[in-house]
């Protein structure tokens, strides 16, 4: 059925299980509930009582809630690149919240590039620094994080990413050095190289 949301036909028989992610994401995303990670860990065992009474539903209920928001931090690149950046955010605090840590370094630089491009780069800079934490040789985190700093007013820590990504092999005589050591010169300079034209590019 593609994208059309679980409907109870039947609201005699217990809830099928397939639907409880569905519904425990939904919660999860509700940014406006404080608790809302607690909120889903009771709803999910309730549900998983109904499907299959069992004396452990609160354990299976929160290694749900945390596969959830994995799983849905790893699905959200194509949503990142149209901008739709506040539902990562939301699933990296409930993460937080509930103890999970998430260690990929590539999925984290994602959130820190586009969050940056799309003007989230104050939000995005703590999982930039999560990010060249994990995986401290990558050019591209690092042109990242870069990119955050120079976007908070960082302009000294942006330089040295920069710098990290133009005497990279990885990038050597590549046309993003080129435009890195640009950057740098301006920022040098004084100058903001990040227009909105720039940051369009980017995308």
């Amino acid at each position: 059925m593609g994208e059309v949301p679980y409907e109870v036909i039947c609201p005699n028989l217990p809830f099928h299980a397939t639907a409880i992610s569905d519904v425990v994401l939904s919660t999860l995303l509700d940014a406006a509930d404080k608790n809302r990670v607690q909120t889903a860990i009771e709803l999910a065992t309730d549900l998983l009582e109904q499907t299959s009474p069992s004396g452990d539903s609160g354990e299976q209920a929160e290694a749900l809630v945390k596969a959830t928001i994995q799983d849905e931090i790893f699905r959200a690149y194509n949503s990142l690149y149209e901008g739709n950046i506040e539902p990562s955010l939301i699933l990296l605090e409930d993460a937080e919240l509930i103890g999970l840590e998430i260690d990929d370094p590539y999925a984290l630089n994602e959130i820190c590039w586009f969050g940056s491009i799309y003007g989230y780069a104050e939000d995005v800079l703590p999982y930039c620094e999560q990010a060249v934490e994990l995986a401290l040789e990558s050019a591209a985190i690092r042109d990242s994080r870069g990119l955050a700093r120079a976007l908070t007013g960082d302009q000294a820590g942006a330089i040295e990413d920069f710098q990290f990504l133009v005497d990279s092999e990885e990038y050597a005589g590549d046309i993003i050095a080129e435009q890195r050591q640009q950057w740098i010169i301006d920022l040098k300079a004084g100058k903001a190289p990040f227009t909105p034209e720039v940051l369009e590019s980017l995308k």
